[in-house]
């Protein structure tokens, strides 16, 4: 993959653009996104960094540019919670966090206006 990440200081998501070669030499095309619910960005003015909390959304581009999307790894969410013991009010932002990237894809908001 040919990949562009977009990473937000206010939000509990990240997506990475996922590109493959196109029947073109030298062109990409879009394969889809893959969103990954996480702490929002931290930034220390050389680090990038940011917690991942194990749910996931993927995002695929078919060839017509429809998108379609499902929910992954719910499990290792739900393992990751107990073990973590996460807190009543960080579980209610990831899944608020799920919903807005489902937002943002059915309104083919940025990052998935393209």
């Amino acid at each position: 993959y040919n990949t562009r990440g977009h990473y937000w200081p206010d939000r509990h998501f990240n997506v990475i653009r996922l590109e493959v070669p196109g029947d073109v030499p030298g062109q990409w095309r879009l394969d889809g996104f893959y969103c990954n619910i996480a702490t929002p960005l931290r930034f220390d003015g050389q680090t990038v960094g940011y917690t991942d909390l194990q749910l996931d959304v993927r995002v695929l581009a078919a060839p017509d540019g429809s998108l379609s999307y499902r929910l992954l790894d719910e499990d290792e969410f739900e393992t990751a919670r107990l073990q973590f013991n996460y807190p009543q009010q960080l579980i209610e932002r990831c899944w608020s966090a799920v919903n807005d990237v489902i937002a943002l894809v059915k309104a083919r908001r940025f990052p998935f206006d393209a």
